[in-house]
């Protein structure tokens, strides 16, 4: 799974799901927003930092520790989860693929396509299908109902193709995805497979 920013932390960070969560420096993830949790680790890893400024550098921001303040630690905690899945949402592209206005002939390319060898992750999710083929930042999504419009058997030839793949992985809502990624995503389901993939 991928993760969408660091936590930098002596101490334990409950949601280790969605954040590389380290106790060095080092094990930082390049591009990825980072939170640094206490006064004393801020300051030994960001000398220059200061007590008043939440960002002590370009996407590196801090906060107090759980037994510093705790108020301020889970309002800080709460801020930068925001932040980072809004960093997030605009990396990741969004493509919907309509097939009402589609012309046969792209409904069938798009059709094999999904049997094709390129690994690919998919996530149905309330009548959508959302689609993300490994090393893209975009995701794909179509609808199952309008599928089920346009043509009764095209659902079926669309998951007949995904469940003959090898190469697609098929997360299940329930048993894939952790409910707790479904909660801070709030209803943006497009984004786990991109996430899982």
């Amino acid at each position: 799974m991928r993760h969408i920013a660091n936590i930098l932390t002596d101490d334990p960070f409950p949601d280790e799901v969605l954040y590389n969560v380290v106790s060095d420096k080092d094990s930082l993830k390049e591009g990825l927003p980072t939170l640094v949790v206490g006064w004393e680790k801020t300051k030994a890893e960001y000398p220059g930092a200061s007590i008043v400024e939440w960002p002590v550098g370009k996407g590196v921001y801090w906060t107090y520790g759980k037994y510093e303040r705790r108020e301020k630690y889970e309002e800080n905690i709460r801020r930068f989860q925001e932040l980072a899945l809004k960093t997030l949402f605009e990396t990741v592209g969004y493509v919907f693929f309509d097939v009402l206005s589609a012309p046969p002939e792209r409904i069938e390319s798009f059709v094999a396509s999904l049997s094709s060898p390129s690994a690919k992750t998919v996530y149905a999710s309330n009548d959508m299908l959302y689609i993300c083929y490994d090393g893209i930042s975009r995701v794909f999504g179509v609808s199952l109902r309008d599928c089920d419009y346009l043509d009764p058997g095209l659902r079926k030839r669309v998951f007949s193709a995904l469940y003959k793949n090898d190469t697609a992985r098929i997360l299940r809502k329930d048993e894939d995805v952790p409910r707790e990624t479904r909660y801070r995503i709030k209803g943006k389901d497009y984004i786990i497979p991109y996430l899982f993939g």
